[in-house]
């Protein structure tokens, strides 16, 4: 019990009154706005996928965003294994631009002429035995940019668990787990946290604070639920492309 108490402190997934002036969201099905929920549960049957929405309220006005970055930390309820951490990660994971489908909450790239492109890096990063790191970039053309602002919420990218692979009376399916918004940083990486961003010629901006919750959970775990509120933090980096090189 104190280990867990522990790894959910520091996981720092958070669950807090959009009255503290906005902030990420994350939720199954739709955005927090269009109805979203809390916990996804399924029979590990080999079939189907879910996708959890990312959506922000941002805390300032952005005039020209060009791309945001959505870090997402994965805690099974059991060590990872296979599972959830295939070769390759796509087998299991996936990323999605497509708008909810209650419209509530619209891609900040929707005004953009060419869309928005979303896309992940084809591993996932293996913090520990408990924890997966996993990225969703979103970027419309240069030139493109698009405005957000304070008071509404933006879909910035959704998060796709895949079913349909290894999964028919898998214990790490049947265990599930906790995924949320990131908003600790891993040993020994960069400090990337929250929903970056990105506008040119600015310093890249992260968003930590939470407008509703930045915690879904999968197969609604005992040992894996979204901890309470507590502080946030913000802070600013720039070096997205030095990742991509």
């Amino acid at each position: 019990m104190k280990k867990l108490t522990l790894i959910t402190g520091a996981l720092s997934l958070l669950v807090a009154s959009s009255a503290m002036g906005g902030g990420v969201n994350f939720a199954w099905n739709d955005c927090v706005g269009g109805g979203g929920v809390a916990d996804r549960t399924v029979a590990c049957t080999n079939s189907g996928s879910g996708f959890a929405y990312a959506s922000l309220n941002p805390s300032q006005s952005y005039p020209n965003v060009g791309a945001t970055d959505v870090f997402v930390d994965v805690y099974p309820a059991v060590a990872i294994g296979s599972w959830w951490n295939p070769t390759p990660t796509t087998t299991r994971w996936g990323s999605a631009a497509t708008d909810p489908a209650s419209g509530a909450c619209t891609g900040w790239w929707a005004a953009a002429p060419n869309g928005g492109i979303t896309f992940q890096p084809p591993q996932a990063v293996v913090v520990s035995s408990s924890r997966l790191r996993i990225r969703i970039t979103t970027i419309v053309g240069a030139g493109e940019e698009q405005p957000m602002e304070p008071g509404t919420e933006y879909f910035v990218g959704s998060l796709e668990l895949k079913f349909n692979a290894g999964t028919a009376d898998n214990p790490e399916c049947s265990a599930g787990g906790l995924i949320g918004i990131a908003v600790f940083p891993p040993s020994g990486m960069v400090d990337i946290r929250g929903i970056v961003i990105l506008q040119p010629g600015q310093p890249d901006n992260i968003e930590t604070a939470v407008d509703v919750a930045n915690c879904v959970t999968f197969q609604n775990p005992p040992t894996r639920q979204c901890p309470g509120a507590t502080p946030t933090q913000k802070s600013t980096w720039g070096s997205i492309k030095a990742l991509y090189r």
